[in-house]
């Protein structure tokens, strides 16, 4: 039977603290401090803006989680150099939506590169303008010895933009405990619909991990660039299959 994980678990899974964190933490914020997050259409996508951001903030991470059959995500981190930039505008553009979905965006704003989020902001838009197609039930098959797996379709950019943007398609194999936690992660680039993850067994008993019999489960994403900034798709997963040590 398949195990059906929710996209907060997902992007958790890949390594993303966001999504899973479903309010601040319990740290004061100042009034001077209250943050209001919109989302637009444009030309180009969604508009994203920030009213105000604190000069304590080193990091802040956007995720967009759509909602219906065609459940995906989409996440990006703004940092360093980039967060500078960020800081004068106000704005991020992304393009990477599909027409017709309605999506909710939440902002999540951290002081360091660890702990909680300072404060989040959330909002809420129906895609216009985007450049993303993710098809209907995309399934991921894993083969009858769960050493590889063949999706369905890829998602696709629309009209000129795949020309654009630089799109790059990987996969992970997440390793759990019954706690949910990941013992071990294995992540590829592929370019095929099918691809082989046999060479992960060899890798896993070479981490010192305890003999017994694991969950794990495939992911599988894409990775485009704009305007300086990388955005990551969580488009779908395979069912659960166990792995025996």
């Amino acid at each position: 039977m398949q195990q059906v994980l929710t996209l907060r678990k997902i992007i958790l899974i890949f390594g993303f603290v966001l999504l899973i964190i479903g309010c601040a933490g319990d740290k004061t914020i100042s009034q001077n401090d209250i943050i209001g997050l919109t989302a637009e259409i444009a030309p180009e996508g969604v508009r994203l803006a920030l009213n105000h951001i604190p000069p304590k903030i080193k990091q802040i991470d956007f995720a967009f989680e759509a909602e219906g059959g065609n459940l995906h995500g989409l996440v990006t981190s703004i940092l360093g150099t980039s967060l500078e930039q960020f800081k004068e505008t106000r704005a991020l553009i992304c393009p990477f939506l599909q027409n017709g979905l309605n999506y909710t965006v939440t902002a999540y704003f951290f002081e360091g590169d660890e702990g909680d989020p300072l404060y989040s902001a959330s909002t809420e838009i129906i895609a216009d303008n985007g450049a993303l197609f993710v098809p209907n039930g995309i399934t991921l098959e894993l083969n009858e010895t769960k050493t590889g797996a063949t999706l369905s379709a890829f998602p696709e950019i629309s009209g000129n933009a795949q020309n654009v943007y630089e799109a790059k398609y990987s996969y992970l194999v997440a390793v759990m405990a019954e706690n949910d936690s990941v013992i071990f992660r294995y992540e590829k680039d592929y370019n095929n619909l099918t691809f082989d993850f046999s060479s992960m067994f060899d890798e896993i008993k070479n981490e010192n991990v305890s003999v017994g019999d694991y969950r794990a489960f495939v992911f599988t994403t894409g990775e485009f660039e704009y305007d300086n900034s990388s955005w990551r798709l969580i488009f779908t997963n395979s069912e659960e299959f166990i792995f025996s040590l």
